[in-house]
This record gives structure tokens, C-alpha cells and sequence, in this order.
């Protein structure tokens, strides 16, 4: 069995690599273009070996299995590429596509994950902290862009939306991004000293500020909220962050 160390630095490449390394208008053209897949599977490789190359002392195991993670995740995106002109279905395909990726990532990591060892400093602590770093940092990461994509390309809130006006549709949607980032970012670190008081003042807050909107509009972003900050809880409490 795989140390924690080792399977949650293989999530942390994998979510760098895949969110954070490729930008809106690179996930988009890579469906169409065979050139933005390449380069998409290429990024992704460099990350997801900077990653392991930080935390995993280098070797022909730890080179093996950043080379098989990383041509595991073109072949899905490939895959992808290959089907979309028949599916063009972003929410599903968005869900399938992740799930694909963590089940070779499992897969992957049961077969070589044992004969890894993660450097000694991935399992200390800052000052201050209440937990390893390296699980704060991947839950940090975590709760803000992956959980909005999932938001965005998944089409969690897709049923309850309201079609936007013109006025709306560009800067009140950047804004709701960064609003939700920030409301995360905040209910994170309270929930990882357990502020809970301060937890739910920060939600009556929002609730005021969205007082005076119609009552379907109020009702998507209460929903919204809710969907938000219980994605923050989940993934707390499963890397022990609020045990």
C-alpha cells in the first residue's frame, strides 16, 4: 500500500498540471486542436514531474512512474479529443473525463506506488499549523480553482441558473469567480482552526449583500453558497484537516 505522502503528491501534479497549468483558452481549443493537446499533455507531464521530482528523492521508479502518469493522461485527453465531435456535452464529459484520470492515477499509484518514498520534509509542519504541509497545501489549492471548475465545466448549478442578460453575462460572472475563491479561501482557514462562529458570519454576510435580488436570482446564488462551502468541509475532512 502506497504511503498518504506519495498518493496526495500525485493528486497535487495532477491538479497543477491539469487546473492550474492550463488556461481556459487552452481547454477549450485542446477539443479541437491536435497541436493543443500535445502541448496540454506535455505541460502536464513537466508538472506532474516537478511535483514528484520536489517530494520524491529521484529515481528509475519515481522516473517510471512520473513517465506512465503522464502518458496516462494524454491517452485519456486523447480519447476525449476522439469522441468529442460525437458527445459535445461539456458537464458529463467534464465529470467522466476527471474520474478517468484519478482511476489511472489510483491505478497507477497501487502498481508503483509502494516502492516511493517521499522526502522528509513533506510530512512537516509550518509554524502555526495545525497539520502536515503538504495536505494544507493540496486542500488550499483544492477549494479554490478545481472546485470552480466543477462548478463551471461540470454544470452543477446548470438546472437552477437563469438565463443572464447581456449586462451580465461578462463582469458579473468574473466576479462571482472571485467571490466564490475568496469565500473559500476564508471558510478554509477558519474551518482548519475551527472558527466555526466566524464561519457563519461570513455567510450571514453574503446573505445580506444578496438581500434585495429577486427571489429565483437569490435562490441559485443560496444554492450556490451552500454547494461552495460544503465542497470546502468535504475535502477538509477528508485529508483530517478539521479532526
Amino acid at each position: 500500500m502506497p504511503d498518504t505522502s506519495i498518493i496526495i503528491l500525485v493528486l497535487l501534479g495532477h491538479m497543477i498540471g491539469d487546473f492550474y497549468a492550463q488556461t481556459d483558452r487552452m481547454a477549450k481549443n485542446k477539443r479541437d486542436c491536435f497541436k493543443t493537446l500535445l502541448f496540454h499533455g506535455a505541460v502536464y507531464a513537466l508538472c506532474m514531474g516537478a511535483v514528484l521530482g520536489v517530494g520524491i528523492p529521484l529515481s528509475r521508479e519515481s522516473i517510471l512512474v512520473a513517465a506512465v502518469l503522464g502518458a496516462a493522461h494524454f491517452l485519456i485527453d486523447l480519447l476525449k479529443y476522439l469522441l468529442w465531435p460525437a458527445v459535445k456535452e461539456e458537464g458529463p464529459a467534464f465529470i467522466i473525463d476527471q474520474c478517468a484520470h484519478i482511476l489511472s492515477m489510483a491505478a497507477i499509484v497501487w502498481l508503483w506506488g509502494s516502492q516511493l518514498v517521499s522526502r522528509p520534509f513533506v510530512s512537516q509542519q509550518f509554524p502555526q499549523s495545525p497539520v502536515a504541509t503538504l495536505p494544507l497545501l493540496f486542500g488550499f489549492l483544492c477549494v479554490l480553482k478545481p472546485v470552480g471548475m466543477l462548478f463551471e465545466r461540470g454544470e452543477i448549478l446548470e438546472p437552477f441558473k437563469q438565463k443572464p442578460t447581456d449586462a451580465e453575462s461578462g463582469g458579473d460572472r468574473n466576479a462571482g469567480k472571485i467571490i466564490g475563491y475568496l469565500e473559500r479561501t476564508i471558510v478554509f482557514f477558519f474551518l482548519l482552526h475551527k472558527q466555526f462562529t466566524a464561519i457563519a458570519f461570513v455567510l450571514t454576510a453574503k446573505s445580506i449583500a444578496r438581500f434585495e435580488m429577486e427571489k429565483k436570482k437569490a435562490e441559485y446564488y443560496l444554492i450556490g453558497t451552500l454547494f461552495s462551502v460544503a465542497s470546502v468541509f468535504v475535502i477538509s475532512f477528508l485529508l483530517g484537516l478539521c479532526g
